[in-house]
């Protein structure tokens, strides 16, 4: 016996380009940390997955924390969330300056 099964693929939503933040999120849950960067104990903003919205960002140090996972936004990092609900993490180069 062999069975073939096949079907048309779904058209695929893509995200739209995530511009400047439109809101900036601040966090008042913190948790220290050791951090990566400057390898001293630090305070990280910690933010449920499910409360960011598409378009807010989170600048670094911070934890996102959901059931399956947590990520880590080092100090030099920020976090937007794009229109499809994706975490994007862009790296600065220094203060004010991203990639």
């Amino acid at each position: 016996w062999a069975v073939s099964v096949s079907s048309l693929a779904p058209e695929v939503q893509r995200a739209r380009a995530t511009t400047a933040p439109a809101n900036v999120v601040r966090s008042p849950l913190r948790r220290t940390i050791h951090c990566d960067v400057s390898s001293v104990p630090v305070e990280a903003a910690l933010v449920q997955r499910d409360d960011l919205l598409p378009g807010e960002a989170l600048e670094g140090p911070a934890l996102i924390v959901e059931a399956q996972t947590t990520t880590f936004v080092s100090r030099d990092f920020t976090a937007v969330v794009d229109s499809l609900g994706n975490l994007i993490l862009t790296r600065s180069l220094q203060e004010g300056t991203s990639v």
